[in-house]
């Protein structure tokens, strides 16, 4: 059964209950992971269409914060709607908000988790989603917006998902919420993140979490790092030059090599975090840099930037970002008005991690660039050529129920709408363990049960065959 509370949602009357515990169906508010928004961005209405609801529709209020809807879906009262809500935050915090919805365990809180704090408290399982009332649809593909206050409420957390294991949260981080583009509240509107897992780990003691999908992560630049020749935009950095750079050996891009020599040399690096808490930064810590050598305070070698000084950093900086747009952000360049006052940022000389299936439509200044001379692809992440990844982990879901066996069983669609994500079953290669970067060979997959998903996940050239023998 899913571990998770029974949302009391009354429409026209009637109760409606967990799409994954019964037949009948309630809202999903699924929160947590920065790569949540663009997966039921592009999943959440056929998901929707696949209970047997009628007349979807979707809405979207910002690149965090999305919403989908059905009518008459099985268990319902005709006519009335069943809700999809989908917000992107960073990992942590989808298992922490799952903590109020079980007991005993769940997420841990010594009185609570310092690390697990909600808009909405009291209530430790409920963070602020889309409202419905304040969005008008459109019919997929469209979408329609929410744009009516308050556009968002407190709604109780039903699904919670994280990049990576809980256990693999165990750095800390200091700095802006919004890295260059400053903080939220005080007089400067420069306040700061202070997040120690190390200090106050979260734990989970709920059912094991449904694990459908292999994660990709990549690299982005602004496009003003250039190659020695000061004129190409860089397309690849090794492993090595990374860890230089996100360790604090490198400060200026003439300092790290790209195996045709060096980059140009007289540009100082802006080095963009995400915030520990971050499935992103929590995968890149344990697979990319090694724990305890990540750098964990942010350094300004200007002052914050404002519409009096905007611009270009004179010097190498060090900045965290909460969420996957804010991290795009400092990597691509932005402006952000708060309280009168007005932080612009250049993005110039800067790189950053984030999903590797980031749009960067809204990001014109920004370019993914290869790992190790590799892309990140279907075949590259299943075949363990490219290593920069991690399973999704859907804290509250686990296996059996509706949504892990709609992701599963499903698996060639969402595929083809997010063509990078590998399904678990296709992988041919696992982890040693949850945050270990050392990988180890699977054994060949039956195609039958939740591995019939309409994909070759045995690479034996034909797509759910039930051929035993194949299996080891």
């Amino acid at each position: 059964m899913k571990f998770k509370k029974i949302i009391a949602s009354i429409v026209a009357g009637a109760a409606i209950f967990s799409f994954a515990g019964m037949a009948s169906a309630a809202d999903e508010n699924i929160y947590g992971a920065s790569a949540q928004w663009i997966f039921w961005k592009n999943n959440a209405a056929q998901y929707l269409t696949d209970q047997g609801c009628s007349n979807v529709q979707q809405a979207s209020l910002d690149s965090k914060n999305g919403i989908a809807r059905g009518q008459s879906c099985p268990g319902t009262p005709a006519g009335s709607y069943t809700y999809v809500r989908y917000s992107s935050k960073a990992s942590y915090d989808g298992p922490c908000a799952m903590a109020g919805n079980i007991t005993p365990g769940g997420a841990s809180y010594p009185s609570p988790n310092p690390n697990c704090v909600s808009e909405c408290s009291p209530n430790l399982d409920e963070r602020k989603m889309v409202n419905e009332a304040s969005c008008t649809w459109a019919t997929p593909p469209a979408f329609g917006s929410c744009t009516t206050a308050p556009t968002t409420k407190c709604v109780p957390v039903t699904v919670g998902p994280s990049d990576i294991d809980v256990a693999c949260f165990d750095g800390e981080s200091h700095g802006m919420i919004y890295g260059p583009l400053g903080g939220t509240v005080g007089p400067d509107y420069t306040n700061i993140i202070d997040r120690d897992f190390k200090t106050d780990p979260i734990t989970w003691g709920g059912a094991a979490p449904c694990k459908p999908f292999a994660v990709p992560f990549a690299y982005f630049v602004n496009n003003t790092v250039k190659e020695a020749d000061g004129t190409t935009t860089i397309s690849n950095i090794s492993t090595h030059a990374a860890r230089m750079i996100y360790t604090g050996n490198a400060y200026f891009w003439g300092d790290v090599p790209n195996g045709n020599g060096f980059f140009e040399n007289n540009l100082p690096i802006q080095v963009c975090f995400r915030h520990a808490g971050s499935g992103t930064h929590a995968t890149h810590v344990h697979t990319q840099v090694r724990p305890g050598a990540e750098l964990i305070y942010e350094t300004l070698s200007d002052a914050l930037p404002t519409e009096t000084a905007p611009g270009d950093p004179s010097g190498p900086n060090i900045l965290f970002n909460d969420g996957s747009s804010d991290q795009m952000k400092c990597v691509n360049g932005g402006t952000r008005t708060v309280g009168g006052k007005t932080f612009r940022w250049s993005g110039k000389g800067a790189i950053g991690y984030a999903d590797a299936d980031q749009s960067l439509t809204s990001y014109p200044n920004s370019v993914k660039i290869n790992l190790d001379n590799i892309t990140p692809s279907f075949d590259t992440i299943a075949n363990g050529a490219y290593n920069w990844w991690s399973l999704q982990h859907l804290y509250g879901v686990a296996d059996g129920d509706v949504i892990c066996n709609w992701l599963d069983t499903n698996a060639k669609n969402v595929v083809d709408m997010n063509p990078l994500y590998v399904p678990d079953c296709a992988m041919k290669y696992g982890r040693v363990n949850a945050c270990s970067p050392l990988l180890d060979a699977k054994s060949i997959t039956c195609e039958v049960g939740r591995c019939a998903n309409g994909i070759d996940d045995d690479g034996d050239g034909l797509t759910d065959l039930a051929d035993t023998s194949d299996c080891l």
